[in-house]
């Protein structure tokens, strides 16, 4: 992977359209890093996600939504081995 940031949004799909956090990931990009924003729907769908991006060499995995989606993606993070 190159030296570049790529970071991976897993956002719960009610907060999804929320403006300030679309307001707070165009600001974030305009800094220069790739953001690639993922959107949960279904039960699974945040562990899917962080293997995906792990996959993909993301350098910064964040969670947005409540409590089951930052739950669901630790829960993913620490099943990692």
């Amino acid at each position: 992977m190159s030296g570049d940031n790529r970071w991976c949004l897993i956002v719960n799909g009610k907060s999804a359209m929320d403006e300030s956090l679309r307001s707070a990931v165009a600001a974030a990009r305009e800094r220069g890093p790739r953001i690639a924003v993922r959107v949960t729907w279904e039960d699974g769908d945040a562990a899917r996600f962080v293997a995906e991006a792990l996959l993909g060499g993301a350098t910064a995995l964040l969670a947005a939504g409540g409590d089951g989606t930052v739950g669901e993606v630790c829960g993913a993070l620490a099943s990692v081995g």
